[in-house]
């Protein structure tokens, strides 16, 4: 096994800025008072000021003297590039430049069109294009120029900058899909209007949000009806209009220059924006030019176990149709962790390092202080599944009204149903076999990942539920737990 130490990185990008991370794109950086500006891309996330970016310039070399250079450790970032094709055979990519079309020779090369984002610090190359695309109604992308610049999908900075600056000058916004994008979307747009109405920093009208749903509820591909329904409550409380069960069939100009959608339920709505959630598609246009296999069920790039589609040619990240050892099958996970993960296996294997990427699928997804949900394994909405729930608050039951005709509150907003299903474990089944977990708004455990991982790979039956919720912990949870600010000791009383 040869490992290389001397290596040089060269970074490709068609976007215009540096690597950075996509998670607060739809979370804390729509709460800051500006636009965001491209030099720093800072946020504060529990009182602490971060940025989006994974370095700063100083750290990279300049693409040119990096071209000159012939040994050496180096690494550098070339943005507003773009490869075109990559000839395997020769060891050469195709980049589209300023001066035309140039050849870029290589020893090792990773293609990361995905989720994939400078995560990756030990290559030798890393051929990094434009990401996947965001997908978009048909009804969109075929309207007039009045529709569509009032219609805007949510992938780049570039997308983050330009929504930001139309949805802080409108009245009215809907955002379309319920999935992972959709619904943090919609949970930070509400608190932040929640916030700036509770300072008094409001315009004459507050914006109104609201979140369209294909299904009942949010997450509905992953996971049960009702705990779609239950988790879709939490963002209708932050002040944001849940329409469910509802599509967009048209969209044109209405009479007083607005958008109008003609909905699916028969009825219309006028808006002054679109934020289409929708998730993303892989980018495929580089398979055919540079004679890659395609994965015709799943999606994205044919590669084996150690992440190599051709040799000395790996993909990483949402863009790989991997091969998993353990599952005997094909696997594209399109998730941040599992994109970070694949990242370090990558690296590895290009750098000498042979590491099979036997990773279960897992993903995090975070509604602030509302809802904290982190799955594991083969999880979806159409398999038998298995949920147990911390009893919380039983004496909690919904009430007769006191006007005296006998009606029911809304069972929603009873006390029994906003506590019914505050923290669990649901376990996913396929022949009796657990083969996924969620672990539902329980507090987070740093190696929970890795050890669900060797849970699964052991093939646990249905009879061992019990026995793992213990070995999580779960019969000890707790309902409520005190935070950050009420876990700080009061310091001594100090008399004059």
């Amino acid at each position: 096994m040869m490992v290389i130490v001397n290596f040089q990185v060269f970074i490709i990008s068609k976007e215009d800025c540096l690597p950075y991370s996509r998670p607060p794109m739809s979370k804390h950086m729509w709460w800051n008072a500006d636009p965001p500006e491209m030099k720093k891309l800072n946020y504060v996330e529990q009182l602490k000021r971060k940025t989006m970016y994974y370095a700063d310039c100083q750290s990279f070399m300049d693409p040119i003297k990096f071209y000159r250079k012939k040994t050496g450790p180096a690494l550098s970032v070339a943005t507003g590039w773009c490869v075109l094709r990559v000839d395997a055979d020769d060891h050469v990519a195709w980049i589209k430049t300023m001066c035309g079309e140039q050849p870029m020779y290589y020893e090792r090369c990773l293609i990361a069109v995905g989720e994939l984002k400078g995560s990756l610090v030990k290559l030798c190359m890393l051929t990094n294009t434009d990401g996947a695309k965001p997908k978009n109604l048909n009804i969109f992308k075929s309207a007039p120029k009045f529709v569509r610049e009032r219609v805007q999908t949510l992938r780049t900075v570039r997308d983050l900058e330009l929504a930001y600056r139309k949805v802080k000058a409108a009245k009215h916004v809907v955002i379309l899909g319920g999935g992972f994008l959709g619904s943090e979307l919609s949970w930070y747009l509400g608190r932040m209007k929640k916030e700036v109405d509770h300072h008094g920093e409001q315009k004459e009208e507050s914006i109104e949000f609201v979140q369209m749903l294909k299904d009942k509820g949010i997450l509905a591909g992953i996971l049960p009806e009702y705990l779609s329904e239950w988790a879709a409550e939490k963002i209708k409380c932050e002040g944001v209009t849940i329409m469910p069960k509802t599509q967009i069939y048209d969209a044109f100009k209405s009479a007083d220059g607005r958008l109008e959608l003609t909905l699916s339920n028969g009825s219309s709505l006028v808006t002054d924006y679109v934020l289409v959630a929708m998730g993303t598609q892989p980018r495929e246009e580089l398979a055919e030019q540079s004679f890659l296999e395609l994965d015709s069920v799943n999606g994205g790039f044919l590669v084996n176990t150690e992440l190599e589609a051709r040799t000395h040619l790996y993909v990483a990240g949402d863009a790989a149709s991997l091969y998993s050892q353990w599952k005997d099958t094909r696997l594209r996970m399109e998730h941040y962790g599992n994109a970070q993960e694949q990242g370090y296996v990558a690296g590895a294997n290009m750098t000498g390092y042979w590491v099979p990427s036997n990773m279960e699928p897992h993903f995090c997804f975070r509604l602030g202080d509302s809802l904290d949900v982190e799955g594991v394994g083969e999880v979806g909405a159409c398999m038998p599944t298995v949920a147990l729930f911390k009893p919380c608050a039983d004496d909690s039951k919904p009430q007769a009204s006191g006007d005296g005709q006998g009606d029911m509150p809304c069972f929603k907003k009873a006390d029994e149903y906003k506590n019914r299903y505050k923290r669990g474990m649901v376990f996913y089944l396929r022949d009796e076999t657990i083969v996924g977990l969620v672990f539902w708004n329980l507090p987070p455990v740093d190696d929970r990942y890795e050890v669900a991982t060797e849970i699964l790979r052991a093939r646990p039956s249905y009879k061992d539920i019990n026995l793992i919720a213990e070995l999580f912990g779960f019969p000890e949870t707790k309902c409520d737990y005190l935070n950050e600010a009420e876990m700080v000791e009061p310091g001594p009383c100090l008399k004059k």
